[in-house]
């Protein structure tokens, strides 16, 4: 059978060639889709990994808070992550609005918010405007932020900020 009986060359004004062309270029963009969810997943990852070290960045976003909890860890605290994510709205809650993880150990009860290096004054912010929080700190509990960077031998360093009851 020939391409031509298929597609009927009998009517007028018909440009074979140009209807060869749309076919195989749907054809071609149809095989060069997804075929499943998990196809699609994949490829989604491969995009955002892409995009990331085009911008510089590693391939892999890293977890500050797991930083957190493992150096805490290596201090002698029992850590828990305190901070969840809702599905429906596709965003993370904190602890009081405000606590990634709780860290129970040496010094006490302390609530800790992982940043990055250059939010670490916002997140400072946010942890003194919260009146739960500040009902923690009365009754014993402290607070801490830990700000992470990547440092110069690709290593990452913290800094610590201490809150009291009293600010």
């Amino acid at each position: 059978m020939d391409w031509d009986d298929v597609v009927g060359p009998d009517k007028p004004g018909f440009d074979s060639e140009a209807y060869r062309q749309r076919i195989a270029a749907a054809i071609a963009e149809h095989v060069a889709r997804p075929r499943t969810i998990k196809d699609a997943v994949a490829e989604e990852r491969r995009r955002r990994k892409e995009a990331r070290l085009a911008k510089g960045l590693s391939a892999k976003p890293v977890d500050l808070l797991r930083l957190s909890i493992k150096l805490l860890e290596r201090e002698g605290y029992l850590v828990e992550r305190c901070e969840w994510y809702d599905a429906v709205n596709k965003r993370r809650h904190d602890l009081f609005g405000c606590v990634d993880a709780v860290a129970v150990g040496p010094l006490g009860t302390i609530a800790v918010q992982s940043t990055s290096w250059d939010n670490v004054s916002a997140r400072v912010a946010k942890m003194r405007s919260s009146q739960r929080l500040a009902l923690a700190l009365q009754f014993g509990w402290k607070a801490v932020v830990h700000g992470w960077r990547k440092g110069a031998n690709g290593r990452f360093e913290h800094k610590e900020v201490w809150l009291d009851a009293d600010q």
